[in-house]
């Protein structure tokens, strides 16, 4: 009778204290789950600047320009908040659109139809003419590999269009569609002299500050699977070596780093990417500008960096 007596009184502290542990654990949740309603809440009243911010930069440009912030909850990949000034409005990238080229080449190794290993002839028509030198001149063999870090990296336009012959001009552009970003478009490959490609009479790249956002939310989260993660991975070490680092981060600190590809041409400026803020939030940063002005995009940056913080 003892014996029965002290085993359900044992049972019963167990089951006492496992009920308590539970109600802790969930408190704890609980506790955590309101510090994260109250922390994005800060970060969305914080996002409702982001206009003021850039309005004040561009001035009298403001017909000219389109910017956009994408804040990211990095735990769940939801939308915290993101804001815009001129989404839709197209206009012409620059080299910033390579990092869509990028994202193509990518899927069809992914896929098995080409491999980083290929070994690539230059043929483009801008060879020895166009930034490349010896490395770029016709007849030369290049792998998809280094063409990738090239076009990338120092925004190599050679590399750039035989990358463009490998994945297509169609093909780029249904990736564009399948993410959801209409109004981004490759038409024409790149120089550095001649306007527009000889058969192209009108049609330049497009792009706007909503569909590269679009870009960088896949890029930087995964979170619909576009690339596999080994290449999803390669990219972000590609966007962290960019060699210009003048434009929205030129005056962030140097622990911030920042995933991005810069794009300009003389009358034209852009940048675009993400940078991680306390390791738990994703902020992509868009800025396109019909004018060529690295200070506004570098004071467009520091504002906004310096107001999350």
């Amino acid at each position: 009778m003892v014996n029965r007596l002290f085993l359900v009184t044992i049972l019963n502290v167990f089951i006492l204290q496992n009920s308590f542990a539970q109600y802790i654990d969930f408190q704890n949740s609980r506790n955590l789950w309101n510090f994260d309603i109250i922390k994005n809440e800060q970060y969305i009243a914080k996002c409702d600047t982001f206009e003021k911010i850039v309005l004040s930069a561009v001035k009298t440009n403001v017909d000219k320009v389109s910017y956009g912030l994408c804040l990211i909850d990095r735990k769940t990949n939801n939308i915290i908040c993101e804001k815009y000034v001129n989404a839709d409005k197209k206009l012409y990238p620059a080299s910033s659109i390579k990092t869509l080229i990028a994202m193509k080449i990518l899927q069809k190794i992914d896929n098995g139809i080409i491999n980083f290993d290929d070994k690539i002839k230059i043929n483009q028509s801008n060879a020895n003419e166009d930034g490349g030198g010896a490395r770029y001149s016709r007849g030369k063999v290049r792998t998809i590999n280094e063409l990738l870090i090239d076009m990338i990296t120092i925004s190599n336009n050679i590399a750039t269009n035989q990358l463009i012959d490998i994945a297509g001009k169609d093909e780029i552009n249904k990736l564009a569609q399948s993410l959801g970003a209409y109004n981004t478009k490759v038409y024409r490959k790149m120089y550095a002299n001649v306007p527009i490609d000889t058969h192209i009479k009108k049609e330049r790249n497009t792009a706007t500050a909503y569909d590269y956002v679009l870009i960088y939310t896949e890029i930087s989260t995964g979170k619909n699977n576009f690339l596999s993660e080994k290449s999803r991975k390669y990219l972000i070490d590609l966007l962290s070596k960019v060699d210009k680092n003048d434009r929205l981060n030129a005056k962030f600190p140097s622990y911030i780093k920042f995933y991005h590809k810069t794009g300009s041409t003389s009358n034209r400026s852009s940048d675009a990417g993400f940078f991680y803020l306390n390791n738990d939030i994703i902020v992509i940063l868009v800025g396109l500008q019909n004018f060529c002005n690295y200070g506004t995009l570098s004071i467009i940056g520091q504002k906004i960096l310096n107001y999350l913080k």
